[in-house]
């Protein structure tokens, strides 16, 4: 008995444009700032300078994103979230949505 075998794939192709980028319609414009310090990596700075601390910030953003530390703007909803860290910059939260503003 024979059997031939033929690849019938069929290639499609890549779409050109990126994915859209989240957009957070209730979100809060702050800045996203990198600390250096044990254990804490990522801090966001309200206008008015109070600090918030992100639990689930690897969610949306790895430690190597922004190595300089310079601050990146980004518009976040989130929601309070008391909780014990070792950072104790301030509030800790835990993020909805994230968008960054380019």
């Amino acid at each position: 008995m024979f059997a031939s075998c033929t690849n019938r794939k069929i290639i499609e192709a890549k779409p050109d444009s990126k994915p859209a980028l989240p957009v957070c319609e209730n979100g809060i414009e702050m800045a996203l700032k990198k600390i250096h310090l044990d254990g804490c990596n990522w801090v966001l700075v309200l206008a008015n300078n109070e600090k918030l601390e992100p639990l689930n910030v690897s969610d949306y953003i790895s430690v190597s994103d922004d190595e300089n530390g310079t601050e990146l703007k980004v518009k976040v909803a989130y929601n309070e979230t008391p909780a014990a860290t070792i950072c104790m910059i301030g509030k800790t939260i835990t993020i909805t949505c994230f968008e960054v503003i380019r």
